[in-house]
């Protein structure tokens, strides 16, 4: 990513549209860069979170966001993840892994009752991405200017939890007990 960055504030979102392959994916993580801006020159930390959404999905070619707004995914992203005035790219882990294939789809961000003393940023891609929306009242704009950074990572299947299935654990537990018995009988016929 870039220096630069868009401004995300109390009157102004920021999105990016995407569209994967359409024989798609299962959503793991979605990458963004940013900070937050504090000008009164205190070291607090904003009291807003900036919410980023995954948004969609939309027909071929879309270029904004049209309701009805349909949010897939939603994410909390709090000042006191970051440190101040320091790009970060940060993680978003999914956690309901949505399928998503061949349409479009918007990841925004959007932080109501800011005030003018914080901005939240979303830095610039490095590259030379352009499209992307704004937001300052009710609609979505499109805009061709340099794109803020983003990556989106996904696996073809659904990751798993990392527990066993009931199926799994019950032929383990029956494997450990036929060890066990086995043992019983050996050490029976050898006394």
């Amino acid at each position: 990513f870039q220096a630069g960055a868009w401004v995300i504030n109390s009157t102004a979102s920021v999105g990016m549209p995407f569209t994967p392959s359409a024989s798609g994916y299962y959503l793991d993580e979605i990458d963004i860069a940013i900070f937050w801006r504090n000008f009164s020159n205190l070291a607090t930390v904003p009291d807003v979170n900036l919410t980023v959404r995954l948004i969609g999905p939309y027909g071929a070619g879309q270029l904004i966001p049209t309701s009805p707004i349909t949010t897939i995914e939603s994410w909390q992203i709090s000042g006191f993840d970051l440190a101040a005035n320091i790009s970060t790219v940060f993680p978003l882990q999914s956690t309901l892994h949505p399928q998503l294939n061949g349409q479009v789809y918007f990841v925004t961000a959007e932080a109501a009752g800011l005030g003018s003393i914080y901005q939240w940023g979303w830095n610039l891609n490095n590259s030379g991405g352009t499209g992307w929306v704004s937001r300052t009242g009710s609609d979505w704009l499109s805009n061709g200017s340099m794109a803020p950074a983003l990556r989106v990572l996904g696996s073809e299947s659904i990751p798993s939890s990392g527990v066993p299935e009931p199926a799994t654990t019950a032929l383990v537990g029956v494997g450990v007990l036929t060890g066990v018995l086995l043992r019983r009988l050996r050490l029976r016929t050898s006394c």
